[in-house]
């Protein structure tokens, strides 16, 4: 009976999934049809007909200008001419047209080179008063077509390009405009929301569900409204080797991976500002994968290439079946949000402390963003945590012995973790102040714990002897550098490097912890629109959630806390001191190349080091799970509608 009651329950949880999917589909399509309807009113307005209308050459007036003057083609070509070759000349179109609403505002284009088209639209404000705005449309050679959102009433329009770009069929588009990012973006968001209240239950006693329905469904949606290009830190480098990681030796790119690898992510962004910019793109992308452009030598067996093997695996595997080139670039980001979910799911799981800390810290921007992009980040942070989370469940397990097959297990973690970057290993030593009863023997666990230091001697002697020995190649991004100079001046006078390794390591507490940006970075497009919100939502659940009573003598605890702090510091000293020898210049005062989401890793052991029973509160877990979920949510959203969706998908 019991089993047929579970089973039923599951068959009307299912049902209910469903009955919720079909919601938020439905309130898609009701939210986009009233939204296209508003718009459709405001282009009606003043007797203008719903459709396409190309601006008539009556309306406007072509000039030149030379440093945002105008002049005309004989002292433009006389400037040209001159010595002053350091002078720009643009092409101005001004466009003069009866006060209109324009949805959209599309041109054909011709160019051997990118440009950057300036154009400025005079409006009004709320107030009614006349307001100019300014838009920057980075333009791409392989497009010729450019389509920008303006979405507000028009009487003049400015576009500036280059001297040398032809611009023609300048069009005003106000026809109807279905738009199913659109009808996704709300969709998603109403059926979490309706799923978070209607399985606030389950999700109480069992956090992680919560954190694998917003992981999945918030990724799937933030993957489907990125641009077509590499947009996170050294993603176009992460990219290139996942699509060549089966190529050893000799390999070769075609002229769409060529393109992404070389248009790498920088703060100008991406340079589309519509959906139909990206639509083109995609289809440029998939029409040019044929046939290689380049052929360059890599080696794929390196040990950082551990982080790059299960994209590497979905892109081979899209490609196998026929697909095209988008959908492999695609499934190379799904498979890492994938990865990234089943690890913290499982982590989440088996962690006995912390839950819903570990849930809204792995759901935070900086760490959606990284799960859903190309970068090895993803399998150092999900293998470390969920072997820290192993670890800690050691310590809070002292009636359970500690066998050799899980300490084989959780050293594998570690391992896997620290392929990419070495540096993390240390914290596999956390197992070392383990009591003795948690063995069987005293033999066993000398012999235990032994394993686990020399595992950890190992790898960070990949990282030092190939360095030692110049078989590691300086970061020239970081300006003079040489690795075995800068280790020989570390090595020489170390006390000198400690002095600027504390005085950086205090500098960046502000921004690195107390601010959390290595939560909140939204990389290439700033910071989170609601940054103090990441840091007190992490801050407060840290003291507020509920915690069990750490179950060992305080003599154990102390030493627990003091190990695991040293090994804290010794991981941070392992990070600065590698980008000091490997990015930065010779003899430089300061540290460079670190980065705030280098310390994501080390934020559990750190909770582990300040973790009492004294602070919490008491609550329902239902409110309180709802609550903060919907906050998380609240902040997913702050993280992908102004930096994407708006920009890229409307």
């Amino acid at each position: 009976m019991k089993l047929k009651k579970k089973e039923q329950k599951r068959f009307n949880g299912l049902i209910l999934l469903v009955v919720l999917l079909l919601i938020g589909f439905l309130a898609g399509i009701v939210g986009e049809g009233l939204y296209e309807l508003n718009i459709c009113r405001r282009a009606l307005k003043g007797g203008n007909e719903i459709g396409t209308e190309e601006i008539d050459s009556t309306h406007m007036q072509i000039t030149q200008t030379v440093e945002g003057e105008k002049v005309d083609d004989a002292e433009a070509e006389k400037n040209v001419n001159s010595a002053s070759e350091d002078l720009t000349v643009l092409k101005q179109i001004h466009i003069t047209i009866d006060e209109r609403f324009i949805n959209k505002l599309c041109y054909a284009y011709s160019t051997d080179e990118d440009f950057t088209a300036y154009i400025t639209i005079h409006t009004k404000d709320v107030y009614n008063a006349p307001i100019t705005a300014e838009i920057q449309d980075f333009s791409r050679k392989n497009l010729n077509e450019t389509v920008i959102n303006l979405k507000d009433y028009v009487t003049e329009i400015f576009i500036e390009v280059p001297e040398n770009v032809e611009i023609s069929n300048i069009v005003v588009d106000n026809s109807w405009d279905w738009n199913w990012y659109r009808v996704a973006y709300i969709g998603v968001f109403i059926f979490i929301v309706l799923s978070i209240f209607c399985f606030r239950k389950i999700i109480a006693a069992h956090i992680e569900k919560g954190f694998l329905l917003l992981s999945l469904c918030c990724g799937m949606l933030f993957i489907a409204i990125q641009p077509p290009e590499c947009t996170t830190w050294d993603e176009h480098i992460h990219f290139a080797k996942a699509f060549d990681w089966f190529e050893n030796g000799t390999a070769d790119r075609t002229e769409s991976e060529a393109y992404l690898y070389y248009y790498q992510e920088q703060e100008n962004r991406a340079p589309f500002l519509s959906k139909e910019e990206k639509a083109m793109q995609i289809q440029y992308l998939n029409s040019h994968h044929n046939g290689a452009v380049e052929i360059y030598e890599r080696d794929a067996y390196t040990l950082n290439a551990v982080g790059e093997l299960h994209m590497a695996l979905a892109i081979k595997v899209v490609k196998y079946l026929g697909l095209p080139f988008y959908a492999q670039f695609i499934a190379g980001k799904i498979a890492n949000l994938l990865l990234y979910t089943l690890l913290i799911y499982w982590a989440i799981k088996i962690i006995p402390v912390g839950k819903k800390f570990l849930t809204s810290v792995s759901l935070m921007p900086t760490l959606m963003i990284q799960s859903t992009s190309y970068t090895y980040d993803i399998v150092v942070i999900g293998f470390l945590v969920l072997g820290m989370a192993m670890v800690i469940a050691e310590y809070f397990q002292e009636e359970r012995i500690f066998s050799w097959k899980k300490t084989v297990f959780i050293a594998i973690l570690f391992i896997i973790g620290s392929c990419p970057k070495p540096v993390y290993i240390p914290l596999l030593a956390s197992l070392i102040a383990l009591p003795e009863k948690k063995f069987k023997t005293k033999r066993h666990m000398i012999l235990c714990k032994t394993f686990l230091i020399v595992v950890c001697m190992i790898m960070i002697m990949t990282l030092l002897i190939p360095a030692a020995s110049g078989g590691v190649e300086a970061d020239s991004r970081g300006g003079a550098t040489d690795v075995a100079q800068q280790m020989g001046l570390v090595l020489s006078q170390p006390f000198s490097y400690i002095q600027i390794f504390i005085t950086d390591v205090i500098s960046s507490l502000n921004g690195y912890i107390f601010n959390a940006s290595a939560l909140s970075t939204i990389p290439y497009a700033g910071t989170h629109p609601f940054e103090g919100a990441v840091s007190l939502l992490c801050l407060g659940i840290a003291l507020t959630e509920k915690k069990p009573v750490f179950p060992a003598s305080k003599k154990n605890i102390v030493r627990f806390k003091v190990i695991m702090t040293l090994i804290v510091v010794g991981t941070l000293g392992l990070v600065w001191s590698a980008l000091y020898i490997v990015f930065t210049p010779v003899g430089n005062m300061h540290i460079l190349g670190v980065q705030a989401r280098y310390y994501i890793p080390l934020i559990i052991p750190a909770y582990m080091i300040f973790y009492t029973k004294k602070i919490e509160t008491n609550y329902r877990e239902t409110t309180y799970n709802t609550v903060m979920l919907l906050i998380i949510l609240w902040l997913a959203h702050g993280t992908m509608y102004n930096q994407f969706f708006l920009t890229f998908c409307q």
